[in-house]
Formats: C-alpha cells, structure tokens, sequence
C-alpha cells in the first residue's frame, strides 16, 4: 500500500471512533506512546552509531601507540578530502 492509500485506511477506521470521548483519549495515548517508541529507537541507535565510533578511534588509537599504525598529517587528509 502506498503512503496515501494507508493514510485513507487509517482515517475510514478511525472516523467511526470520534464520537465516542473515551475511545478518543485512548486513540491519542496510543498514538503518543507509538511516536515516543519511535524516538527512543532513534535515540538508541544514536547511541549505538556513538559507542561504536568511539571504540573503533580508541582502537586505532591504541594501534597507533604500538607503532601498529601511523597516523595521518593534517594536509595528508585534506588531500584525501579532496579540499
């Protein structure tokens, strides 16, 4: 189904529901606690994709300090760049 066609679906199912208070308040907590789930995925993953980098460049790091790798100069990564 296309982005359009589940909108339409969403609103036909829903539209029988809006008469009814109680119905409503629980309509909108579900859908509140749907967009604070999605948030906090998002946030995880951020998270994740943070720890990650962060231990890959300790790990090089701690490479470098054993002479098991050799750093770039600055003007060797504008070049890589391409500045």
């Amino acid at each position: 189904m296309t982005a359009i066609e589940l909108r339409s679906e969403l609103l036909y199912e829903i539209s029988p529901l809006l008469d009814d208070e109680s119905l409503m308040e629980k309509i909108i907590n579900f859908v509140r606690d749907l967009k604070m789930s999605r948030q906090e995925n998002i946030t995880i993953k951020q998270q994740q994709f943070v720890k990650e980098s962060l231990t890959r460049a300790f790990d090089e790091l701690k490479q470098t300090e054993r002479g098991e790798k050799r750093l770039k100069t600055a003007d060797e990564f504008i070049k890589e760049l391409g500045l």
